[in-house]
């Protein structure tokens, strides 16, 4: 035994590493890719929900985006769940025919959301990864 402390993102990264590898094109998300020019105009004007699917850390890292809404990615399943607080933000704002903005340091992530989202029936789903 080399007593080594628990990984502080052990919970995090191992879930997120069972897609890595995955064939993100399989997912059909390049149409809703938006670009940084259209995702600063949206952040700007506040004309989008715009939601945040990195983790704390990432953000502390990396800084806020302004006006987003925070969720993290890891916690998606559990936010979608019937009567979450998150799961009734998303339905309140597909209501209101709201774009919806999922951001992420990385492709992967907004692609697995925007895919889930979209086969749970959300439409005004978009979303941008702030990789260069």
């Amino acid at each position: 035994g080399l007593n080594l402390p628990y990984p502080k993102m052990i919970d995090v990264a191992v879930p997120a590493n069972i897609k890595v590898g995955d064939d993100l094109e399989k997912y059909h998300a390049d149409q809703a890719k938006i670009t940084t020019e259209a995702f600063h105009q949206f952040v700007q004007s506040k004309s989008a929900v715009i939601i945040d699917l990195r983790e704390a850390f990432e953000r502390a890292r990396d800084g806020d985006i302004p006006h987003a809404y925070h969720f993290p990615y890891s916690m998606l399943d559990q936010g979608l769940t019937p009567g979450h607080d998150f799961e009734l933000f998303l339905k309140k704002h597909e209501q209101l025919n709201d774009t919806i903005i999922l951001v992420c340091n990385a492709d992967e992530r907004p692609i697995l959301a925007y895919h889930l989202l979209t086969q749970i029936g959300y439409k005004h789903i978009s979303w941008y990864s702030t990789a260069a």
